[in-house]
């Protein structure tokens, strides 16, 4: 008897565990691109499908990232040195960030800040301030682009994805001012058409050659894992458009930070 009930014990905390919720940090705290009241629709979704949304206002410290397994962060406008430390740490000690940018059109995005932190990680990708637009392949005006290349990794963060709104975003490009490629390490995840055209550039930004440009890319650091975005892919505005993928893409991603 006692032997069953230890076998019990065993298979509950087995099951408790397969069934365990992830805990996912949305930064609202540094003006991030959306606020809660624009990502109902998403939060909703994710507690759904076995996720935990926690809201943080609060400074970036280790003690709000032991409060999850992955963070959220859409184009802060400021990030202080000690909140990098905690989140590259965060990162290599397993943690995953999703962290997303915005064009360079009025210096919506904040790239020295969002490359800072992507210098701290060491990742072999920066976004690339510009603007990505598309006169051929959009849902509206050229800033509206449809993403519809999605390279094969061996991540398989793209796998079923068909095409994603991507909003006034930028490129990704390689540390140095050098064309993003996938290879030691860092994969492409989300490309532009053959027919896009970068705008909005400065002295900053590296100007391809000529497109498809790379807007995802995905990358293992340390222990833990990065995706990074030319643009947040997961407002009310993207979730529920049909047609679009932009729901499933950023539960992909998520699985993957998350180590599913």
């Amino acid at each position: 008897m006692k032997k069953f009930y230890l076998i019990l014990i065993a298979l509950l905390v087995l099951g408790m565990m397969a069934f365990s919720t992830v805990n996912v940090i949305i930064d609202e705290g540094h003006s991030d691109q959306y606020a809660q009241s624009k990502l109902t629709d998403m939060v909703k979704t994710l507690e759904s499908s076995g996720y935990n949304v926690i809201f943080s206002t609060s400074e970036i410290t280790p003690q709000i990232l032991s409060q999850g397994k992955i963070l959220l962060l859409a184009n802060p406008k400021s990030l202080s040195d000690s909140e990098i430390t905690a989140i590259v740490n965060f990162v290599q000690d397993g943690g995953g960030l999703f962290l997303t940018a915005q064009s360079n059109y009025k210096k919506e995005g904040h790239f020295d800040v969002l490359n800072k932190l992507l210098g701290a990680l060491n990742a072999g990708f920066v976004f690339n301030p510009d603007e990505v637009e598309d006169g051929s392949s959009n849902y509206g005006d050229v800033w509206e682009v449809k993403i519809s290349d999605f390279p094969q990794t061996p991540f398989n963060i793209a796998n079923g994805i068909n095409v994603i709104k991507f909003y006034s975003g930028c490129s990704l490009a390689a540390p140095g001012n050098n064309p993003l490629q996938s290879g030691n390490g860092v994969y492409i995840i989300a490309q532009t058409s053959p027919m896009a055209k970068q705008a909005d550039t400065d002295s900053q930004t590296y100007s391809y050659w000529q497109p498809p440009f790379p807007v995802g890319a995905a990358q293992i650091i340390g222990k833990g894992r990065l995706v990074g975005f030319g643009t947040a892919i997961y407002s009310n505005y993207d979730w529920t458009t049909k047609g679009y993928d932009n729901a499933q893409l950023t539960l992909n991603i998520l699985a993957w930070l998350s180590g599913k």
